[in-house]
């Protein structure tokens, strides 16, 4: 399946079926953005930008007919951040920035960065997606985890997570 090229902004009352979104330079969301799973339980969303990605205030991510939290992905190369009152679902990923939440920012999913703080406004909250993922993942040999290095458990144990930085 091919997607047409994206612009910068979502949002603005737009609807996406399951793909890769991806977009060469930095994103935002504005207004509301539906993610329609058209019915399919392991419908995956992942929506990929070369650059910041910013979230205006009261912008919110609705899923719709099968669409889960836990199949929604934010590829981000630069910070993310999250104005005040929006709704976002799925996990955010930043590889080069930090992730930060505004004043009563509700996120279905997960913050994870590679190269920067994590932090959340008064009365945010960030709660992990309800549902695993169905995303099929291929090992070229073992996938079990070792108990010898298996100490924190699955990621689904943890809502925030960074590799260097607050």
């Amino acid at each position: 399946v091919t997607f047409p090229a994206h612009a910068a902004p979502f949002g603005g009352g737009e609807t996406l079926v399951p793909g890769v979104y991806s977009i060469g330079s930095a994103g935002s969301l504005t207004g509301g953005l539906t993610l329609d799973g058209g019915g399919d339980p392991n419908a995956v969303f992942v929506i990929k930008m070369n650059g910041a990605f910013t979230v205006a205030a009261g912008a919110t991510v609705s899923l719709t007919n099968g669409a889960k939290s836990s199949n929604v992905f934010w590829l981000i190369s630069g910070a993310i951040s999250v104005a005040a009152d929006a709704e976002v679902k799925g996990t955010l990923f930043s590889k080069a920035g930090a992730v930060g939440l505004g004043a009563r920012v509700i996120l279905e999913g997960r913050m994870l960065s590679m190269a920067g703080a994590i932090t959340m406004g008064i009365n945010s909250s960030a709660t992990p997606p309800p549902l695993p993922s169905t995303i099929p993942i291929f090992c070229e040999s073992v996938c079990a985890p070792t108990a010898a290095v298996d100490i924190l458990g699955v990621l689904s144990n943890f809502t925030l997570f960074s590799k260097s930085g607050n």
